[in-house]
């Protein structure tokens, strides 16, 4: 594919995939950027003990439950999942 048309100028070929590379390199970036606010939300949420999942809470909502009601305490996850409907 030529990259210049014969008086010199950029080509329609060359400008598209010049335009190309500069959007991978902002997706690039973008993905950088993104990753490292997962890591730093990430070690807060270890620091501070705060769950980062949908998962995670339901189980220390249900560890809770068992600590602080005498009647679940001897039920087990599934059974208390069940009954509140988690």
């Amino acid at each position: 594919m030529p990259m210049q048309t014969e008086d010199g100028k950029p080509t329609i070929g060359n400008l598209i995939l010049t335009e190309l590379d500069l959007l991978n390199q902002m997706i690039t970036d973008i993905y950088a950027i993104a990753n490292t606010v997962v890591l730093e939300l990430d070690a807060l949420a270890e620091q501070h003990g705060v769950a980062r999942s949908h998962e995670d809470t339901v189980k220390e909502v249900i560890g809770y439950i068992q600590q602080s009601s005498p009647t679940y305490a001897n039920k087990t996850e599934a059974e208390i999942r069940k009954e509140f409907g988690l």
